[in-house]
């Protein structure tokens, strides 16, 4: 059961950290289908920033937001692979960042 206003419980698509998304075969892109992260794959989540609770208000503009979740991953990343840091393997960090109509429905964590 469930009481209140949907807008008020985040609606974020996030996976558990650990978790390993495949990758298309046709189009080598990644998939939202996790797999076993022994096998071939194309992600593999290292967390999620919830961006509401630096900008509680609403929010933030593009670029404010953009380096906001990348300094976040990027600490976050360096943190799942310690001892390695990130910027020391081929891996790329991917996120991305919100829309206000997405935050409007809200999705609040990437």
């Amino acid at each position: 059961a469930f009481q209140g206003k949907v807008a008020d419980v985040d609606q974020s698509k996030v996976w558990p950290t650990g978790t390993c998304l495949g990758i298309g075969p046709s189009t080598t892109q990644p998939t939202d289908i996790p797999v076993d992260c022994a096998g071939p794959h194309a992600m593999e989540v290292t967390g999620a920033v919830n961006v509401a609770e630096k900008y509680p208000n609403g929010i933030p503009p593009e670029p404010e937001q953009d380096a906001f979740i990348k300094d976040a991953c990027t600490r976050m990343t360096d943190a799942y692979l310690a001892p390695i840091q990130l910027r020391s393997t081929t891996l790329t960090l991917i996120y991305s960042t919100l829309s206000q109509p997405s935050w409007s429905a809200g999705s609040h964590q990437v």
